[in-house]
């Protein structure tokens, strides 16, 4: 069995970019479009969107409606790397931006290349928008405003980078990095340190996220071990008890943890994550089937995907005796909304070009990170030396995932379709070897031990 991918530069440059900051310095306008427009006497030129100052913005005059090529060029003084970049507008509704390239200088002085294009861009707020998913290094950058809300030339009250002066990439080897990916590997990069920064949560459940049920279920999301998931009425070996969830807008999970009952009988032994933008039958995607161990109340966390999504399904299909589960929580690890970095999660056919699921892909190159931190932190220092391919159980597994994760987009139907719990039933665990042993990881949350009489 060969081994897989290099993840070990892509787990550097996660822990370089983690170091990264907002940039404060002020960089230097070169060069800019039109005419600054003024206002009670103040000029609007390019400068005053790096002012910091929300009253005062770059509005440039004597371009046409719909010129859509507005430009800034600034020069930050010296070589910087940038991973992201924030803009903020007035939030009038009518010079808002809409749409902006992000450009640096080629070796032709007259031409510029694009690094990212965004058309995201929010109106009606003058809040700091981000944008990232690139990983570029370079003095001189252009903004090219390409579209604003109504052709009216833009407003731009605040541009800032994110990043630090220098190239600290320069000793890394990106070369083959994107063509072993097929996506570019800031992505990756974007993605992974979102992932392991604040934003991604345990999020409190709230008992109206659940909207459909084998039987009540709002006791897994009261935070409280003295209650618990019991759905009554099935014959034995049912095998499709199932809690849906809709989260109100779409989350971003990469982890979800399930506290059985512990007494063995009702454990979930087997089980099925879904997503779904809409929550219509036939409309379920699997993300990670689950396997928990027996006879255990502890907190059991389940990673290696990552989805977005508005709807979730837990699809139990086994219990260790055939009797009904019984849970007293499920958690779920998280953001609101998509995860920044340019990525879809949902589609992306990383397997395609690397072997690898971009959730086995993820949940390796976090695992890298933590081994390149742990001795810097240890030291003082940091530890760029240990260079190796990715574990071949982990490659392994993660062909297991990618086949799984197939047979379940050909095979979407509603959870009572006995041909996927049939074909569900066939799946083996996702996670084996090095994986399995951290199953039982609990969330950061406490939970009290309690013996409760239970009956079938």
């Amino acid at each position: 069995m060969p081994e897989g991918p290099d993840v070990t530069t892509l787990a550097r440059l996660v822990t370089i970019v983690k170091t990264f900051t907002w940039i404060q310095d002020q960089p230097t306008v070169s060069e800019a479009s039109g005419t600054p427009e003024v206002i009670d006497g103040v000029t609007m030129g390019p400068e005053q969107a790096f002012d910091g100052v929300i009253d005062t913005f770059w509005s440039p005059t004597g371009l046409a409606v719909n010129y859509n090529q507005w430009t800034i060029v600034v020069d930050q003084g010296q070589p910087t790397t940038i991973d992201k970049i924030s803009i903020t507008t007035t939030g009038d509704s009518e010079h808002d931006v809409t749409s902006f390239t992000l450009q640096i200088p080629t070796a032709d002085p007259n031409t510029w290349e694009d690094v990212a294009t965004f058309t995201t861009v929010k109106t009606g707020t003058s809040a700091p928008q981000e944008f990232e998913g690139f990983l570029v290094t370079s003095q001189v950058f252009r903004i090219v405003i390409t579209g604003t809300a109504t052709g009216q030339a833009p407003r731009l009250a605040g541009i800032t980078f994110h990043g630090q002066p220098g190239n600290p990439l320069k000793d890394l080897d990106l070369s083959t990095i994107d063509t072993d990916l097929g996506i570019p590997s800031a992505q990756v990069v974007g993605l992974v340190t979102e992932l392991t920064s604040a934003k991604f949560h345990w999020l409190a459940g709230k008992p109206e996220w659940i909207v459909g049920a084998t039987a009540d279920a709002a006791a897994v999301f009261d935070d409280s071990t003295d209650t618990f998931w019991n759905p009554v009425g099935f014959n034995r070996y049912y095998n499709e008890w199932f809690l849906i969830f809709d989260f109100g807008e779409p989350y971003t999970i990469d982890e979800i943890s399930i506290q059985n009952f512990g007494d063995t009988d009702h454990d979930v032994k087997t089980a099925v994550l879904q997503m779904s933008a809409t929550g219509a039958a036939g409309s379920w995607a699997g993300t990670i089937n689950i396997n928990c161990a027996a006879g255990s109340s502890a907190p059991q966390s389940f990673r290696g995907f990552i989805g977005t999504a508005q709807y979730w399904r837990l699809l139990i299909t086994s219990t260790f005796s055939g009797y009904q589960p019984q849970i007293r929580e499920i958690g779920f690890n998280g953001m609101v909304g998509s995860p920044p970095g340019g990525i879809d999660v949902n589609t992306i056919q990383l397997e395609e070009t690397s072997g690898f699921s971009i959730g086995a892909w993820v949940e390796s190159i976090k695992q890298e990170v933590q081994t390149l931190i742990a001795p810097a932190k240890k030291d003082g220092m940091s530890s760029a030396s240990g260079d190796h391919k990715m574990p071949v159980a982990i490659w392994r597994n993660s062909l297991k995932a990618i086949q799984e994760d197939k047979l379940r987009r050909k095979e979407a139907k509603p959870a009572v379709d006995s041909n996927v719990i049939d074909d569900l039933k066939k799946i083996d665990d996702i996670k084996k070897s090095e994986t399995a042993e951290k199953k039982s990881k609990t969330p950061t949350k406490k939970y009290k031990s309690v013996e409760k009489k239970h009956h079938h």
